[in-house]
C-alpha cells in the first residue's frame, strides 16, 4: 500500500479528504485516517483493504515515529501553534520536519508560502521534493495563482479551475487544493477527476463551514481555526464581521488581531480567558464579554 501523508499547521485535515477523495474519484480503494477520522491502527485491526493510505500527521505523532515513512509526504505549513508543548516555533518546525525524506522512490511536496517551510525546503533542495506556492512564480514548481494552475513539473501546462466548490474558496484554501493537485499527478491520476472534485467538495465540519446565509448575513462555523494564522487568515475574507473568539489559549499575545481591525464590526469573547483576551482587544474594536457561547450568541 502507498501512504500519503499531510502535515501542516493549518489545512491538514481538508488536504486529507480532499487527496482522499480525488482517489476515489478514480476508481481507486482508499484508507483515510489518522488524527482526521479512524486511527491508522484500524487498517490492520479491522482487516481494510486498500491500495492507498491517506493520513493526517500532527507534530505530536511526528514525535512518537520517528521512523515513519510515507511516499508522499505533504508540508503544507507552519505557522506559531502548541507553544504551550513547544519551547519555541523553530522546536515546532523541526518535528515538522521530521515527515521530509530524502530515497529516490519517495516523494514530498512542500509549500513555500511562510519563511519556515521555505527554510526546510532550502535544506532539503537535493532530495526528491516537489515545491509548491500560492504567493510566487516557481520555475520548477507548481504553483496557483487565480485559479489557474501554473505545472511546471507534470503537465508543462496551465490548468484553469473552471468551477470550485464553496467549501474550497478564500485564499487559505489555495495550498489545499495545489497540494491534492500535486499528489494527483505523483499518482498518475486524471486531472479531470481532480478538477471534478473541487468543484463538488464537501468541506468538513467546523472548517469554514456555512451554516446559514440569507441576503443580509452569512454565518459561517470556523471552529477549527484554534490559532491566530488559521483565524486571521479566514477573517480578512470578509467585512462587517460579528466574530465569537475565545476558549482555552495557547498563545497570549491576541494584539495580532490588529491586522485585521478593518474587518471585524464586532467581537464576543468567551471561555476561560475572557478577561484577558477583552484587555487585549477592546481597544481594537467593539467587545463583550459574553463568558459563554449562548451569550454570545
Amino acid at each position: 500500500q502507498k501512504i500519503i501523508a499531510i502535515t501542516g499547521t493549518n489545512g491538514k485535515s481538508t488536504t486529507v479528504k480532499l487527496i482522499g477523495e480525488i482517489i476515489k474519484n478514480n476508481g481507486l480503494d482508499c484508507f483515510i485516517g489518522g488524527n482526521l477520522g479512524p486511527p491508522l491502527m484500524d487498517f490492520v485491526n479491522h482487516n481494510i483493504e486498500s491500495n492507498f493510505h491517506v493520513i493526517e500527521l500532527s507534530s505530536y505523532q511526528l514525535e512518537a515515529a520517528p521512523s515513519f515513512q510515507s511516499y508522499i509526504s505533504v508540508l503544507l505549513n507552519i505557522s506559531e501553534d502548541h507553544l504551550d508543548r513547544y519551547s519555541s516555533i523553530e522546536e515546532y518546525a523541526g518535528i515538522k520536519e521530521k515527515i521530509i525524506y530524502s530515497k529516490d522512490n519517495f516523494y514530498s511536496i512542500i509549500s513555500l508560502d511562510d519563511i519556515f517551510c521555505k527554510e526546510i525546503y532550502k535544506k532539503n533542495i537535493n532530495k526528491n521534493i516537489i515545491p509548491i506556492s500560492t504567493s510566487e512564480p516557481i520555475n520548477k514548481g507548481i504553483y496557483l495563482f487565480d485559479n489557474i494552475i501554473y505545472d511546471n513539473i507534470f503537465e508543462k501546462k496551465e490548468i484553469n479551475i473552471e468551477s470550485l466548490s464553496d467549501s474550497l474558496k478564500g485564499q487559505f484554501n489555495c495550498q489545499n487544493i495545489l497540494a491534492s493537485y500535486t499528489t494527483s499527478k505523483i499518482l498518475n491520476l486524471d486531472t479531470k477527476f481532480f478538477l471534478s472534485t473541487v468543484k463538488n467538495f464537501s468541506g468538513l465540519p467546523h472548517r469554514f463551514e456555512h451554516i446559514f446565509e440569507n441576503e443580509k448575513m452569512l454565518i459561517i462555523n470556523n471552529s477549527k481555526a484554534t490559532n491566530f494564522d488559521s483565524a486571521i487568515k479566514t477573517i480578512k475574507n470578509f467585512d462587517n464581521v460579528f466574530l465569537i473568539v475565545g476558549g482555552r489559549i495557547k498563545n497570549n499575545n491576541f494584539s495580532i488581531f490588529k491586522k485585521v481591525k478593518k474587518n471585524i464590526s464586532r467581537c464576543f469573547i468567551i471561555g476561560e480567558s475572557t478577561d484577558l483576551i477583552f484587555n487585549q482587544i477592546s481597544d481594537l474594536f467593539l467587545s463583550f464579554k459574553s463568558f459563554t457561547l449562548e451569550k454570545a450568541i
